[in-house]
C-alpha cells in the first residue's frame, strides 16, 4: 500500500516538474532534416521530450535485443518440459524419470535402512 502511495507521489512530482520544464521552455526552435528541405518549428519542451521519449524507447529495443539468449534459452527448457512431460496434464507423476543423472546434492544421501557400521562411508550414497 505504501508503496502505491509513494510511486503516485513520485509521479505527481514527476509531472509537475515536466509541466514547470514546459512552460519555461516554450520558445519555438527550428529543426531542420539536413538533405532534406524539410524544416519545421516547434516548442523546444516538445522538441526535448520527444528526444527524452526516443532515447527511452532505443534503450529498451536495446535491451530487449541484449536479453535474446536468455529467452531462447527459456525456450529450450520449455520444449525440453514439454517432452519430458506426460501427454495429459491430469496426471501428476511422483517419480521423475531415470535419466542416469550424476547426484548434484551436496547433502549425503543415506539409504533407507542407514549406515551399518562396517559399511564405509562416503561421499554420496546411492539408494
Amino acid at each position: 500500500m505504501w508503496r502505491r502511495f509513494l510511486f503516485r507521489i513520485f509521479v505527481l512530482v514527476l509531472c509537475g516538474c515536466a509541466i514547470t520544464f514546459a512552460i519555461a521552455n516554450r520558445g519555438l526552435v527550428d529543426i531542420a532534416f539536413s538533405p532534406l528541405p524539410i524544416m519545421i518549428q516547434i516548442p523546444l519542451y516538445s522538441a526535448l521530450f520527444v528526444a527524452v521519449i526516443g532515447g527511452l524507447v532505443c534503450g529498451w529495443v536495446l535491451c530487449w535485443f541484449g536479453q535474446s539468449s536468455w529467452r531462447r534459452q527459456a525456450r529450450r527448457s520449455r520444449r525440453m518440459l514439454k517432452k519430458l512431460r506426460p501427454p495429459s496434464s491430469d496426471v501428476f507423476v511422483l517419480d521423475p524419470p531415470n535419466l542416469d543423472l550424476p547426484n548434484l546434492n551436496p547433502i549425503e544421501t543415506v539409504p533407507e535402512g542407514g549406515l551399518k557400521d562396517d559399511q564405509p562411508r562416503t561421499e554420496t550414497t546411492q539408494r
